[in-house]
């Protein structure tokens, strides 16, 4: 019921504390690569995080 309810309430935060994210993502020799930035306005960078993926040969959902 208290789940319920803290779902259900919205507070609306300033744009300037409002936190910035910047994603990106390419496809370099057939491996899907991603980048990720969290910042805030007034704090600056907070953290980010990257990887690469690649196709799997099986076909893991069949």
């Amino acid at each position: 019921m208290v789940a319920t309810l803290c779902v259900n309430f919205r507070l609306s935060i300033p744009t300037i504390f409002r936190p910035k994210v910047s994603a990106g993502k390419a496809i370099v020799n057939g491996l899907y690569q991603f980048e990720v930035k969290i910042s805030l306005p007034v704090v600056g960078f907070l953290f980010g995080y990257s990887g690469t993926l690649k196709e799997d040969a099986e076909d893991t959902f069949g």
